[in-house]
């Protein structure tokens, strides 16, 4: 089983080979290409979906066939306070979306 992957720009491909992969996010990283989205709700709560480029699962039971790849993290100031995961840049973006919605609707009440 791989655990490691990298984007063909939105799709996630299998990369067993460890150079590979880290050369990948290391430039990935510096070009912003795992950024799937980034939004400030308000002054103190940002929302980021990004994409990992390993597998998020936590278990090893067949709960999702697919790879867990893509993390949306909630920081109220620099504080990690909510964690999302998402099998794809699709499911991370809606995600990521709704998420952004319904935090600015709980701060205009």
């Amino acid at each position: 089983m791989t655990l490691t992957y990298i984007l063909d720009g939105k799709t996630a491909k299998p990369e067993p080979n460890p150079a590979t992969w880290e050369a990948w996010m290391r430039a990935a990283l510096e070009s912003g290409t795992r950024v799937v989205a980034k939004s400030r709700v308000n002054a103190q709560l940002t929302v980021s979906t990004v994409f990992a480029g390993l597998d998020q699962r936590l278990d090893e039971s067949p709960s999702s066939p697919h790879p867990v790849l893509f993390e949306t993290a909630v920081f109220k100031a620099s504080e990690l306070v909510r964690t999302e995961y998402h099998t794809d840049w699709s499911e991370a973006e809606s995600a990521h979306a709704g998420l952004v919605a319904e935090l600015r609707a709980t701060q205009s009440h």
